[in-house]
């Protein structure tokens, strides 16, 4: 049974957990057929039980306890350039969609789902970040590289959260609540593109895991939004040569 499924259809239970197995289906968009599938492995498995209604059992909690995230990274250092002249006097993260600061919106999804520890990378007019401490309990993390470095420079000053991390860029403006207690995988949120676009773009193989990533192309699929970082992913991506070598002599400052 892949990790997905399973916490696929632990998200519809908790949700609804008098769901049919045909309502697991519909939530999870899964066909009955594999939920069926699924729900018989996790019987075999220990992981779910019947009562009156399907329940996780301790060793399930346990099993999906490995999925947990734990926090979320928000990047809003830079000064916003392509929003110019709205960005002269406020940061990019600030400036409202619908009444409401697009940062604030994320945060307010993020705590929805549970996911309490949020840290903000800052660095153009990081004052005017201040209230979200108190208003929401967040984490200010300060990066004075973003202008010569770019966002590398503020996952960096991050990078001790990273395990279990959604990765966040704070001018983005969330619809629907996308974020989850549990995630098997990690994962880059992607928008098809028609015609050409100078976004990076990837190719992925028939189960979604991607192949290569490159700037610019057409009819494609591009990298726009969120990011999960799974606890596997981040010590393979801290433990990386490249990401020594910058961080080498590094010195991080922290508000809370």
């Amino acid at each position: 049974m892949k990790p997905e499924h399973f916490t696929a259809i632990c998200r519809v239970l908790e949700d609804n957990p008098a769901a049919t197995q045909r309502e697991l289906a519909a939530g999870a968009k899964f066909s009955l057929g594999l939920v069926n599938k699924i729900v018989r492995e996790c019987f075999s498995s220990g992981y779910l039980k019947k009562g009156q209604n399907l329940a996780l059992t301790e060793k399930g909690r346990m099993y999906l306890e490995e999925f947990k995230v734990k926090n979320a990274v928000i990047l809003s250092a830079g000064f916003g350039s392509r929003c110019v002249p709205l960005t002269y006097e406020t940061p990019k993260g600030l400036l409202e969609v619908h009444g409401q600061p697009m940062i604030e919106r994320q945060i307010e999804q993020l705590l929805e789902k549970g996911i309490t520890e949020i840290i903000i990378v800052v660095g153009y007019k990081k004052e005017q970040f201040d209230y979200l401490i108190d208003k929401y309990g967040v984490k200010l993390v300060y990066n004075p590289e973003y202008a010569v470095k770019n966002n590398l420079s503020s996952l960096f000053r991050a990078a001790e959260w990273l395990d279990g991390t959604y990765v966040l860029m704070s001018d983005h403006w969330i619809e629907e609540n996308i974020f989850n207690t549990h995630e098997p995988r990690s994962w880059y949120s992607c928008v098809w593109f028609e015609g050409s676009t100078g976004e990076w773009h990837v190719t992925a193989s028939p189960s979604d895991k991607i192949e290569s990533i490159s700037i610019g192309g057409k009819d494609a699929w591009a990298i726009v939004g969120p990011a999960y970082f799974s606890p596997s992913f981040s010590a393979i991506f801290l433990a990386s040569d490249s990401y020594s070598e910058k961080m080498r002599g590094r010195s991080f400052s922290v508000s809370a």
